[in-house]
């Protein structure tokens, strides 16, 4: 069964869904490392909406999105017209150097189950089979959904690394710091209604989950996603057969 299928089903199967928030893009970690490992940046509404549109081959008013942007709406009388020509233009720019990115960058806060000493784990409580990520952009909501999502349902975490979860972000307000890395794969141009909204849908397979604790930043666990871990096997053989 092809992505585009699987995507056909998840959408028009919608009966209830579940909506997790993302985190805003003043909250966002930035490019860098923690002790080793890569930080990425959090992936704006701006983002999501230019490559939800692009993927779905359906381009959005320029001079739309120019009337919603911050410039425009706090230009004066004098000034608001020519504001919105340049906004304009900056629009029809970034679509036409449009450069498809390897991942988008979700942050969310999410609940985890008690941990299962028996089985070494938890269980993502925030993630069920109609969760999707919700961002507003230029007066229109966009959604990006991931097929597969319950297949990192399941975390699978070491005793010493669960308490140090548990200590450093469950203890303290009940819920985790995820970094998801999603890997854009298909859009569809026809807007449909979750939780009484309409939203442009983008389908994407998770590159990797991370877990980070919130005042350190330091990254708890992470789990890669079958297209992320291959790269990494691959760059690992490149290692291999130059130190022959």
């Amino acid at each position: 069964m092809t992505l585009t299928t699987k995507f056909a089903g998840f959408a028009t199967g919608f009966a209830a869904v579940c909506l997790l928030a993302v985190l805003p893009a003043f909250a966002q970690w930035g490019a860098g490392t923690t002790g080793g490992e890569y930080r990425p940046r959090i992936s704006t509404a701006e983002e999501v909406a230019i490559v939800q549109h692009v993927f779905a081959a359906d381009p959005p008013s320029a001079t739309e999105w120019a009337r919603h942007s911050k410039e425009y709406l706090e230009a004066n009388d004098f000034d608001r017209e020519s504001v919105l020509d340049v906004k304009r233009r900056e629009y029809i720019e970034k679509f036409r150097l449009f450069a498809k990115p390897e991942t988008l960058v979700i942050g969310a806060n999410i609940m985890l189950s008690s941990y299962s000493a028996v089985n070494k784990g938890f269980i993502i409580e925030s993630f069920n089979d109609q969760t999707f990520f919700s961002y507003d952009f230029a007066g229109q909501k966009y959604a990006v959904v991931i097929p597969k999502l319950m297949e990192y349902q399941w975390m699978s975490v070491e005793p010493d690394i669960a308490e140090k979860l548990h200590v450093l972000t469950v203890g303290a307000t009940g819920r985790v710091r995820m970094i998801l890395e999603v890997e854009p794969k298909f859009a569809d141009k026809k807007p449909i209604e979750l939780k009484g909204a309409l939203y442009r849908l983008l389908a994407g397979e998770v590159a990797s989950i991370s877990i980070i604790a919130p005042l350190t930043g330091e990254v708890l666990w992470v789990r890669n996603g079958p297209g992320r871990a291959e790269k990494v096997r691959g760059n690992m053989m490149k290692l291999y057969d130059r130190a022959e």
